[in-house]
């Protein structure tokens, strides 16, 4: 990957409180239709179901018509903002 794209050093300590492992996908942005976070699901879904051992984090608010997209990001009871979470398979 070229170093443009890289996260640069990221603290460990976030990962950690985040639930995150090493490696992830990172995703910003509000949760809602326009900004097409299905898409980025549906290639993460294939990465994890083709074998790869990833983590994806979503970090964003909400926003409008999130609901259905919230539930698949974070499948487990409790969320907060930040937390990390693998999509069902």
């Amino acid at each position: 990957m070229d170093a443009h794209f890289s996260p640069g050093e990221v603290s460990e300590a976030v990962l950690a409180d985040i639930g995150a492992t090493r490696p992830f996908v990172l995703t910003v942005g509000t949760l809602q239709p326009r900004k097409n976070l299905g898409a980025v699901l549906a290639a993460f879904e294939r990465l994890v179901r083709d074998g790869a051992d990833l983590t994806l984090v979503v970090v964003g608010g909400a926003g409008w018509a999130q609901r259905a997209t919230t539930e698949r990001v974070a499948p487990q009871p409790r969320q907060r903002e930040g937390d990390a979470a693998r999509p069902r398979r």
